[in-house]
């Protein structure tokens, strides 16, 4: 049994160091969500010219960016989101941090999360009310209703500030998230 467990616990020590090197992967990356699709677009022009508008930021320009396209498939009813991967991460900050520039208008920006990190997210937001959970450099931010804040990265951190006491029950948790539990090892019999 102890052989199981030592082997349960360098599992997800590796689950959290290939977690780690994913989200460095997509350090430089942002997903820029309401730009209107049109015909024959280039989303790369599109994208610099409305974030360099909205955030008066005049360095922003398509020859700083290295990679730049619209996520899935066409055809659907709203813009699909543009990926935006910066040459310079300073530059990629500015954008990241001059983002509350983006209210009241149709665009948005998000951080390019892994897909745990994402569910993650989700559930916190239900929990605790998306004015209260943000990400940044791909860590997700809670603020607890006394004010505390939290540094999470998976659901069992953030079922861990739940369980304090604080905010909504545990008992909240959508069925989707349950997914992201990880299974004990059982031993055979």
């Amino acid at each position: 049994m102890k052989a199981l467990e030592n082997l349960q616990l360098q599992v997800e020590l590796l689950a959290r160091q290939q977690d780690e090197l994913e989200m460095r992967s997509r350090r430089k990356i942002l997903l820029v969500h309401g730009i209107a699709e049109g015909d024959n677009e280039d989303p790369c022009i599109s994208a610099c010219r409305i974030l360099s508008q909205h955030l008066t930021l005049t360095q922003l320009s398509p020859a700083s960016v290295s990679r730049c396209h619209r996520l899935g498939g066409a055809g659907g009813d709203k813009p699909r989101a543009i990926l935006i991967k910066f040459r310079d991460w300073s530059l990629r900050d500015t954008v990241w941090s001059a983002k509350t520039r983006l209210k009241g208008t149709e665009v948005t920006l998000s951080e390019f999360l892994i897909k745990s990190r994402h569910k993650t997210f989700l559930v916190a937001q239900q929990r605790f009310a998306e004015a209260k959970c943000w990400t940044r450099d791909g860590i997700i931010m809670v603020l607890e209703s006394g004010g505390k804040r939290h540094r999470i990265t998976t659901l069992a951190e953030l079922n861990a500030i739940s369980n304090s006491g604080q905010d909504v029950p545990s008992a909240a948790i959508p069925a989707a998230a349950l997914l992201l539990q990880p299974e004990p090892l059982r031993t055979p019999n």
